[in-house]
Parts: structure tokens; sequence; C-alpha cells
């Protein structure tokens, strides 16, 4: 029994050092001393729990610590370079690893320009609230002015995440504009973002955009730098990004409709169907894992047509296809893309044609056939590739 109780107590023992800095409660966000920021009074306004760790403390956290976590909250201390990042960036191989759900990098110092009432003060509450929503643990970080006075440089802090590239050196900016629709910007409006004496303190030349990875949240409207340029969104508005986000849907991504910006939109947000939730193709090169999306072709030649007859082979963007007449579709689930599918087009007024494999017959009225354009949205859009006669072109 005596062995049986100091085995007990040193499992315990282990078991408490393995969870020293874990979280409370399913509440709670984690903040580091050094750059709480009025974030830290604002989530505990926002009642969550909060937890806020010395640079030993922050030292001693494991993954798992942090994976307890709704989501860390790296805030804006009103700093002219990056010295309190120190301890973070010292053991970001430790904690970025947990960092699997919605994050938000603010190129700006929030903190200078809060109190109630003001954009500034919105734009934490949002985003502190988008970075909690997630399941998994989210990532919120104010990039302050830590960059403010720099042409050119890379955020270690962020490295775990990809490359992430910056400039300052703006002058004072002030035209911002939004670029997403989502919660990470609830009750924010160009003109709170905007006029802030100097709303813009750094720029995003370069992060990780591919499929599931990160989006504009909000631009300094109109601005071009000198080497990279400017950006062309979905909405007619160009320039760079200031605050970007992961798991924030770009503006007119999900509409069905394929816009500037987008390889890609299947009509919904999500990840993992071919399409991901930021309008990227997701998994360019395919392989036997990779299910079919929609875009087998037909060829027109004489003898070599294998369109049914119920179909006509037509020409799309992607390629020609096997064309059901307006109002039909395939005598399947809507949601058989192997077997039907719509496409995504640039300019309105297709949406409601419906285009099948090869040989597949297509005599079943759609669902609300009567309807025109939107008469068949039982039937799911596929994700194809501009193509050619012949072959097929899925991603």
């Amino acid at each position: 029994m005596a062995i049986f109780m100091k085995t007990l107590l040193f499992l315990t023992s282990i078991s408490l050092v393995f969870s020293k800095h874990a979280a409370p409660d399913k509440n709670s966000l984690l903040f580091y001393k050094l750059i709480s920021g009025p974030e830290l009074a604002i989530a505990t306004g926002l009642q969550y729990t909060t937890v806020v760790l010395t640079d030993i403390e922050w030292n001693e956290l494991t993954a798992a610590d942090v994976s307890s976590y709704k989501a860390v909250i790296l805030g804006d201390p009103d700093m002219l370079n990056d010295s309190p990042l120190a301890i973070p960036v010292m053991n970001r191989d430790v904690w970025s690893p947990a960092i699997l759900g919605n994050i938000v990098v603010i190129g700006t110092d929030p903190a200078s320009h809060g109190g109630a009432g003001t954009g500034a003060d919105q734009l934490m509450k949002s985003a502190i609230t988008f970075v909690a929503s997630d399941p998994k643990t989210g990532l919120y970080v104010a990039l302050s002015e830590y960059y403010g006075y720099v042409d050119d440089t890379t955020v270690p802090l962020l490295d775990q995440f990809g490359e992430f590239r910056v400039r300052g050196n703006l002058d004072c900016y002030n035209k911002a504009h939004i670029t997403v629709h989502s919660d990470a910007v609830e009750g924010l409006t160009d003109a709170l973002l905007s006029n802030w004496g100097c709303s813009v303190h750094e720029l995003f030349l370069k992060y990780p955009d591919g499929p599931g990875e990160f989006v504009p949240l909000a631009i300094a409207q109109d601005f071009k730098d000198t080497a990279f340029g400017i950006k062309e969104f979905a909405d007619g508005t160009s320039g760079l990004p200031y605050i970007i986000s992961r798991g924030a849907p770009p503006i007119k991504c999900g509409d069905g409709v394929l816009d500037k910006g987008e390889e890609c939109d299947d009509n919904n947000t999500v990840n993992g169907d071919g399409c991901s939730y930021n309008c990227m193709i997701e998994n360019h090169g395919g392989g036997p894992t990779t299910p079919t999306k929609g875009c087998d072709l037909c060829d027109a030649t004489v003898g070599l047509n294998k369109c049914d007859i119920t179909t006509g082979c037509s020409n799309t963007p992607y390629g020609t296809m096997c064309a059901c007449r307006p109002g039909y579709r395939a005598a399947v689930p809507g949601d058989n893309i192997d077997q039907h599918w719509r496409l995504q087009w640039s300019i309105p007024g297709h949406e409601h044609r419906v285009y099948v494999k090869p040989g597949v017959v297509c005599d079943t009225l759609c669902d609300h056939w009567q309807l025109g354009a939107a008469g068949c949205a039982e039937v799911s859009i596929g994700v194809c590739k501009p193509g050619t006669t012949g072959g097929n072109t899925c991603p």
C-alpha cells in the first residue's frame, strides 16, 4: 500500500507539472504580461476568464497548456520596437503549433486610439471575440508600431505559420477599407477604421495566402508599394492589407460567382470540399484521394462525342461539357458531383445550367425549374480550372 501511495503521489506531481499553466476553465484567454494592452480589460468586459503569464511562466508553457485556452492574446503595448515580443518569439516553436483556430493580426496600434465608442475599441472587441469563437485555439496579435519605421522586414513572431513581411514608413496613412464579410469585423465600418490620425502603421507585403490560410481583413485603400505593387479585390477596390485573418472569408467568397482574386467559388465557405473557405482550389496536384469535382469534358468532334442524346457538347470557360437542357438535371442526388454539376461564372446569368459526365442521361426536372436562374440550386457547383476540349481539368 505504501508503495502504491508513493507511486500515486509521484504520478500526480508529474501531472501537475505538465498542466502547470493550463486554462482554469473552458472560457479562458491567455495573455503575456508585457503585451496585455487594453485588450486585457476588453476581454474581461466580454466575460472571458483572463490568465496573464510572466516571463518565467510563459517560458514554462507547453503546447498542451496553450491548447486548453480559447485563444492567445498578444495585445498592443503601444511600442515603437518589437522588444516586448522577445519571450513569445523565443519559444514560438512551442506555442504556435497549438494555434489551430482563427487568427487576426493587426498592423496598427489600437491602444493609442481606443476608448468607448471608437473604431479601435470595436476592432479589439470584434477581433478578440472572433479568435475565441473557434472550437480550436485562436490567436490575436497587435503589431502596434513595432515596424512602423521600417521599409521591409520579416515578423519572427509569426514565422511558424509561414513567411510574413511587413513595411512601415506610411506617413500616417488613414484610408481604410474592409474586405471581408465576417464576425471578425462585427460592428466596424470603413469610417470607424479610417482617420485615426495614423490608422495604419504596418502593411503586409507577404503572408501565407494559399487554400485555408490568411486573407486581408482590411486594407490601406489605394496604397501602392513601389516593389510589391497593389492588390485588387472582388468588390472593385485595391490597396495593400494591414489587418489579415485566418478564418474570415473574403468579400463575395461563397456566393457561387467567380470574382477577382478567387480561384474557385462553390457557394460555401468551408474547407475540405475542393474549394477552401477563402475561395482557393485545394490540392492543386490532385491524386487518387482527391474526389472528382464535376469537370469532365466532352469532344464535339463527330465520332468522338460521348454526350447522351438528352445533352449537347457545349462551350464553357472550363472547356466543352455535356450541357443539360435548361431546368433539367441527372436522376441522382444534387450533391453527386461526379455525375452532374453547375459551374462558377464570372458573369451572372448561367448559374442554372447543369452539366453531366459524358453518357449520363439528363431528363429529370430540377426542383424549382420554373425559377429560371435559381431553378437548379440543388445541384452542387463544380470546382474546375479553365480547360479545352477533351480530358478532365479538375484540380
